[in-house]
């Protein structure tokens, strides 16, 4: 599995890149620069981007090679962590406090198509959607989603919710749409 670390601190971008290179099965490529591009997305084809919030937004929308995208949040914002999702479709949120085996399973859980994002993030990303949703209203299937994406917060990373993948991308589009994102 190829993994591409970038970040817009060189420091921080070198120290996660240490702590992958150990596990067995992955190729680790460190491209520590704030501009990762569809050049260097391009010639790696990686199978896993991990970010911060400042690469994350030069990132093209579209690789050349879907990768899927976990994103630290070294201090972002709700509002951040939100467009995360809901512009840049990545694949997970992975907390700056976690250790070198959360992250493993991480990366792992998001190669298998699925999510991982954290109890806490899924709680706010679910909170700022119910209000935008109130103020547009919604159809009875996104009422019905909405009730199954906070049923499964509740049991932590929603990465242990098989298929709900695809329903929460489609979901928070149609949000999007309604509420003029």
């Amino acid at each position: 599995m190829k993994i591409v670390v970038s970040f817009s601190n060189n420091l921080v971008s070198k120290g996660v890149t240490s702590l992958l290179i150990p596990d067995e099965g992955l190729r680790v490529f460190n491209v520590g620069s704030p501009s990762l591009d569809s050049t260097a997305l391009r010639d790696i084809q990686p199978d896993v981007v991990i970010t911060d919030f400042i690469t994350l937004q030069n990132i093209p929308p579209a690789p050349p090679r879907p990768a899927k995208v976990l994103l630290f949040d070294t201090g972002c914002s709700k509002d951040e962590i939100n467009y995360a999702f809901m512009v840049k479709q990545i694949s997970g949120v992975v907390d700056v406090d976690a250790d070198e085996q959360l992250l493993s399973k991480a990366i792992k859980t998001v190669t298998n198509d699925r999510l991982w994002i954290s109890r806490g993030a899924v709680k706010d990303l679910l909170a700022e959607l119910r209000e935008a949703a109130r103020a547009r209203g919604l159809s009875e299937r996104e009422k019905k989603v909405l009730r199954m994406c906070e049923k499964e917060a509740g049991w932590g990373y929603i990465a242990d919710s098989p298929g709900i993948r695809n329903t929460f991308y489609s979901w928070l589009s149609k949000i999007r749409e309604k509420i003029g994102l």
